[in-house]
């Protein structure tokens, strides 16, 4: 318990790559990393997620194995 590591509350974000001013974009980064690292098909037994190329109108990842496609969770509201 005296470690200043932190590591037992660790989520699996990576830190951000960029620099983003806004706290919805960022948080639109990490979500989306962290799908991509750690989500899975909620469809079949796949168990990563690729991501589709940006701007994909449908969704953010789409399973290899049987083609569902699944969003990363948006923002309900501002969050500045």
């Amino acid at each position: 318990m005296g470690d200043d590591t932190n590591s037992w509350c660790s989520l699996g974000f990576a830190e951000p790559s960029a620099a983003y001013t806004s706290a919805t974009q960022q948080a639109r980064h990490l979500t989306e990393g962290w799908m991509a690292e750690h989500g899975f098909c909620p469809a079949c037994p796949a168990e990563r997620l690729p991501p589709l190329p940006n701007n994909t109108r449908v969704g953010d990842f789409r399973c290899a194995a049987c083609g569902e496609e699944s969003a990363a969770p948006p923002a309900a509201r501002s969050m500045s």
